[in-house]
């Protein structure tokens, strides 16, 4: 699975995270098509799935479609995109979305009011987000096609839990193919008081997460690649600092067993740091967030 981040800019300030943030932990990149083609030519017949997404807004690289469409048509990847929704998405564009073989196509909206909506989604604007939503359901039945799959999003938090119900009838009003409720890795008072939308052990003062005995299978069958070609570990690595070296000008498959890709794995198996500490030595999350597709 590649993920493969073409911006790392967004028009939203969400809450917990760390662009919405302005940390400015990784520069401010938009990649350009030809480094988009050439780092999905470079994985080529390997590829099963890309996700072509991660710190930025998506559709703020004006050639998002493009790269997608580049893709399938090359490679044939189940190919997945995520939006804040909160963009200028016109009934063309929408309609090139579909054309492109796009498979999964995820709306980000959490809440169905404004006054819900903003708490989490600073400088969103939740009645555009729907807008956009319905007019990609549009494209989608009047080209009378099967993909993409458009599911939205939905981060549960305690500040809006009580929509859920509506939700769900407002996701089959519009059309779309399914609502997903997601528990979002946020502070523990931020949390779901619905144990099964929280990162959280129920009753525990410690903000305890919960723990899985799993091994992290992002560092054998994954490579996520930032917009500047940094690569991370894993899609959660907020500081360029903590990666594992950069795309261009080395050997993918050099730097895919490195040393911080070495150690990394020995501590997935053991549990016992070695001589290198880096950012998977230092998880809380190991386990619970292996990917996967439904």
């Amino acid at each position: 699975m590649l993920v493969l981040d073409t911006t790392n800019l967004c028009n939203l300030e969400c809450v917990w995270c760390p662009t919405g943030q302005r940390k400015n932990t990784r520069p401010l990149v938009t990649m350009p098509k030809e480094r988009a083609f050439k780092i999905i030519d470079m994985f080529g017949p390997y590829l099963k799935e890309i996700l072509l997404f991660n710190w930025g807004e998506p559709f703020l690289n004006k050639d998002i479609i493009e790269i997608m469409s580049y893709a399938k048509k090359k490679y044939s990847p189940y190919i997945v995109i995520s939006s804040n929704m909160n963009v200028d998405l016109s009934y063309e564009n929408a309609c090139k979305i579909v054309d492109s073989g796009l498979d999964k196509f995820i709306a980000s909206i959490d809440g169905i009011t404004q006054q819900s909506y903003e708490i989490y989604r600073k400088k969103g604007d939740c009645r555009l987000a729907f807008e956009n939503l319905k007019m990609l359901v549009k494209a989608k039945k009047d080209m009378n096609s099967q993909t993409p799959e458009i599911v939205w999003q939905y981060l549960v938090f305690k500040h809006n839990e009580h929509e859920l119900a509506e939700a769900e009838k407002l996701a089959c009003e519009m059309g779309v193919d399914k609502i997903e409720f997601q528990k979002p890795w946020c502070p523990v008072e931020w949390a779901s008081t619905i144990e099964r939308y929280s990162n959280y052990v129920a009753g525990r003062q410690d903000k305890e997460y919960k723990y899985k005995e799993d091994y992290c299978n992002w560092l054998w069958n994954s490579v996520v690649i930032n917009s500047n070609g940094s690569v991370s570990p894993c899609c959660s690595v907020e500081d360029e600092k903590e990666d594992f070296g950069n795309i261009f000008g080395q050997s993918f498959f050099k730097l895919y067993n490195n040393e911080n890709f070495a150690a990394a794995r020995r501590y997935n198996k053991t549990r016992k740091n070695g001589e290198r500490v880096n950012r998977c030595t230092l998880c809380e999350h190991i386990g619970t967030c292996n990917h996967k597709r439904n």
